[in-house]
């Protein structure tokens, strides 16, 4: 690569498409390294751990990149960004609003973290899934705002 080449700091946020520049190295050579978001829910890196975008502060996200690069299959542009779009707009644009969202999503998602650790609710809700044809998702995201409540 070029001496003088400064590459831009990108965020990444997109399906499986948007994997072969994690693994054919486009993101450490040309996008400064920047942070890959598989589907604005789990950042991808080569840690161990990959933390959940939810547990991240979003604008400070944003501050630390100079582009945020969204890219899907086709099967997936109906729900481009997958939230994160209207998600970055509302923080932007109605803070307050942002702030109730954003609060409330983190107890969702804590909420779910640990249900996600107890072995019976899990059995309970897979045997739930296989009866009513409803997803092991949606019944787990039902779980989670019957604990919030």
């Amino acid at each position: 690569m070029d001496s003088g080449f400064i590459p831009t700091r990108v965020l990444g946020i997109g399906d499986s498409y948007y994997r072969c520049f994690y693994y054919t190295n486009a993101m450490s050579e040309a996008f400064a390294n920047g942070p890959y978001w598989y589907y604005f829910n789990t950042q991808i890196s080569d840690d161990k751990v990959n933390p959940e975008v939810w547990e991240q502060d979003l604008r400070s996200a944003l501050q630390k990149n100079q582009v945020v690069l969204i890219m899907a299959n086709d099967a997936n542009l109906q729900n481009l960004g997958n939230g994160f779009i209207d998600e970055a707009y509302m923080m932007f644009h109605d803070p307050q609003a942002y702030k109730a969202f954003v609060e409330r999503k983190r107890k969702v998602k804590q909420a779910i973290k640990k249900i996600r650790t107890d072995d019976m609710r899990l059995r309970k809700l897979t045997i739930e899934a296989q009866q009513t044809g409803l997803s092991f998702d949606s019944l787990l995201r039902r779980e989670a705002l019957r604990t919030i409540k």
